[in-house]
Parts: structure tokens; sequence; C-alpha cells
């Protein structure tokens, strides 16, 4: 360094000359500072830490997005599902049959296993001279003793009727029937209770019954319940040897699990609705993203850029 400073010194004879070499040299060196940090963070060279962080960031959004698109393509599938079976059953003769004809067959496969008989009343007069009640169902004798019992089933796609109505009619056609327990099963757009089952004094239930997409379940628990209050009743042994107690949590438990397996159909009929408001979210969070892209590309490859 002493014999460059010599040299300078000798070939320009000043001070000044010295500093304004000693000023190129490190310009120099700055211009080659800057050229390799400038390659450093180049998001187009694929050896820089920056090229490197960039397809990181790239890579995972599109696997995120993919995993987003397929997760709506899915659902969208099972929505179609959906929406196509109870399309077909809007077409089959269910469509246009009085809510009666829809009650009868699911009845009857409830009762046949266990030996009851199914029979439809709904177009005879009963004691009082009425028709109400649309069918009744005789419980096993084998089950009862040997004593005559029955509960009533009445089917109602009405509009409007309150619970104190519904529940009022249901005693007349109880008594109508002479039965010791009764149902009366509404078209679930039609019943005045929310849940899918609902039991007044043990003897009286209430049952929604979706009439395009049946699903038995309900029904099913409400003919346990019935023919479980008809039996007790008729049966003086029943009365003295079952567990009310155990009876009563296994009933509530099954309604828990009924009212629960509706809330949820009920949120995937909403997540039809939700399907093309949330395509359109993720069309924009990916127009989000490749801008967020383009100006961070263009902060660091020019940060003097506004």
């Amino acid at each position: 360094m002493q014999d460059y400073l010599n040299q300078v010194f000798a070939d320009d004879g000043s001070r000044a000359s010295a500093l304004s070499r000693l000023d190129q040299v490190l310009e120099r060196a700055g211009a080659a500072q800057v050229v390799e940090l400038r390659r450093l963070i180049d998001p187009d060279n694929e050896l820089s830490p920056l090229a490197r962080w960039r397809g990181e960031i790239v890579n995972e959004l599109a696997r995120q997005g993919q995993e987003i698109e397929r997760a709506l393509t899915e659902l969208a599938k099972e929505v179609a599902v959906n929406r196509a079976t109870a399309t077909a059953h809007s077409r089959t003769a269910i469509k246009g049959a009085e809510f009666e004809a829809l009650v009868g067959p699911l009845l009857q496969a409830i009762a046949s296993p266990r030996g009851d008989i199914v029979d439809p009343v709904g177009k005879t007069q009963g004691l009082s001279g009425s028709d109400l009640g649309d069918y009744t169902v005789t419980l096993a004798a084998a089950d009862t003793g040997g004593a005559g019992a029955s509960y009533v089933v009445e089917a109602k796609d009405k509009k409007g009727m309150s619970t104190r109505a519904a529940l009022t009619e249901l005693t007349r056609a109880m008594a109508n029937r002479d039965a010791l327990a009764g149902i009366i099963v509404f078209s679930s757009d039609t019943c005045p209770e929310p849940e899918p089952v609902s039991v007044f004094e043990d003897d009286k239930i209430i049952v929604a019954l979706d009439k395009h997409n049946p699903d038995p379940h309900a029904l099913r628990l409400a003919c346990l319940i019935a023919r479980w209050t008809a039996r007790r009743r008729a049966s003086e042994t029943d009365a003295d040897t079952l567990d009310v107690e155990r009876l009563r949590g296994l009933i509530e438990a099954a309604r828990r699990a009924l009212k629960r397996t509706t809330q949820i159909k009920t949120q995937l009929s909403a997540a039809e609705k939700g399907i093309s408001g949330a395509r359109s979210q993720l069309t924009d969070l990916t127009t989000d993203i490749t801008t967020a892209l383009e100006e961070l590309e263009t902060a660091l490859t020019d940060p003097a850029a506004d």
C-alpha cells in the first residue's frame, strides 16, 4: 500500500491527485458491492436467497390454493348429489301424493318386525263417529300379556296449526280409535314444533317428517315411545318390571341425537348457498396473492421505486 501511495505521489506530484485516485478506487469498489448485492437479491437469479424464498412462497400458496379448490369441488359434488336425490324424490310418486300415503309404508316398516299390526283407518268412522286417526298400530299380544293395546297415528300436511291445536286433535283421535297413545306426524315445513320429536304427557308425540326426503328415524323413535307407553298402560306386569327412568334417559338421548342430525342437515343445506360465494372469494384471494407478489418483487428489485 505504501508503495502504491508513493507511486501515486511520484506520478501526480500532489496530494489532491492521490485523493482523487483513492476516490476512484472506492467508487469502483462500491459499484462492485452494489452489483453483488443486486445479484444476491435478484428474484430471477436462481442462486439468490430471495429467488429461493420466492419460489417457496409461491409453491406454498399454490399448494394451499389447490387444497381449497379441491375441498370446494368435493363439497360441490356432495351438494349436487343431495340436490339430485331431492329432485328424484320430488319426481316420483311422492310428488302430488297425499302425506298420509307417505306415512303408511314407513309405519309398516317400523311396526312389522315387532309383530305389530298397522291398519289404515282414515276412511272409516271411529267410536266418536269421526274419521280422526289415519292409522292404528296394534301391539303384538305376546308383548302385552294378551291385553289389547294400540296407538294411533295422524298425518298432517297443513300449515298454521299450533301445538295446542295439534295436541287437542291428537287427544280426540286417541279417544276415537280407543288408543293408549298417539302420534301426529307433520311435514317438516308445517310442523309447529322446532324439533324432530316432541313428547307431551308421555302419551302424545309430535313428529316432523321431510316429505321430499323422508328420514324414518324420528318416526321410529316416536313409535317406540308410543309403543312403550301403550304397553306399560295395558300390562300391569310391564309396569312393575320396566326400568322407567332408564327408558326415559334412553329416549332423551335419542331425541338429542335426532336434533343434532337435523341441525347438521340444515348446515349442509346452507353450505350449498355458500359455495358460489366461496368460489368468488377464492378468485379474489388468488388475485390479491398475485398482486402482492408482484409488488414484493418490484420493491426488492428496485428499492428506490415507489
